[in-house]
């Protein structure tokens, strides 16, 4: 399949929410490598307005009270929903999951020279991207951490609890490649970042030339 195309490395970063993946990506990005970074949230979103037919789906589930008058989706009403109900969830990863991997799977495609590209995904094992990975990086940071910097984007106490209980992401550990504890401040985890890279970096190098 995708996985090992061509001179791309597919890097996999997946944890669960506000558990630092997201900061991760960015940090490797920036770190002037020639890379492209895939935050599968965003593309996600953008699924909903690219095929009609999605939201179409998405109303007959779960009605038209999570939909504006202009017939956008109300993503925090979405959310409300989706993070209270375990059954709610799996039915809008039933509709997206399919969608989502074959929407990665083209940008995959038209990566171009890109040495690296990084599927940055909560829903990386849920929605099976992990099978297009050469890499899979596990970020984890601890529970208070992730509902402080939830509250500092906004969220309600009772907001922010609702997502970390209600997200129920899937981690495959024995797919897992690479750890990062996010205990520290941005510059250790930039540092940690980094060093895998390097790493990745030193194995590709080692491979092409055996």
């Amino acid at each position: 399949m995708l996985k090992g195309a061509g001179n791309i490395s597919i890097i996999g970063i997946t944890g669960t929410v506000s558990s630092g993946k997201s900061t991760v990506a960015d940090f490797l990005k920036k770190s002037g490598g020639n890379l492209m970074v895939i935050d599968v949230d965003k593309t996600a979103k953008g699924l909903y307005e690219k095929y009609p037919e999605i939201k179409l789906k998405v109303k007959r589930v779960f009605g038209d009270n999570i939909f504006d008058k202009e017939n956008n989706i109300i993503f925090k009403r979405l959310a409300e929903k989706v993070f209270s109900k375990e059954e709610d969830l799996m039915k809008l990863n039933r509709i997206m999951f399919p969608c989502i991997r074959k929407e990665i799977k083209n940008i995959i495609k038209s990566a171009g020279d890109y040495e690296h590209v990084i599927i940055d995904a909560a829903v990386l094992f849920g929605a099976k991207l992990d099978i297009l990975c050469d890499y899979i990086i596990l970020v984890d940071s601890d529970r208070e951490k992730r509902e402080k910097l939830l509250k500092n984007r906004g969220l309600s106490d009772k907001e922010a609890r609702l997502i970390i209980k209600g997200q129920h992401i899937k981690i495959n550990d024995g797919r897992v490649d690479y750890i990062i504890i996010n205990d520290g401040d941005k510059k250790k985890l930039y540092e940690k970042a980094c060093s895998i890279m390097n790493n990745i970096d030193n194995k590709k190098s080692k491979d092409a030339k055996e």
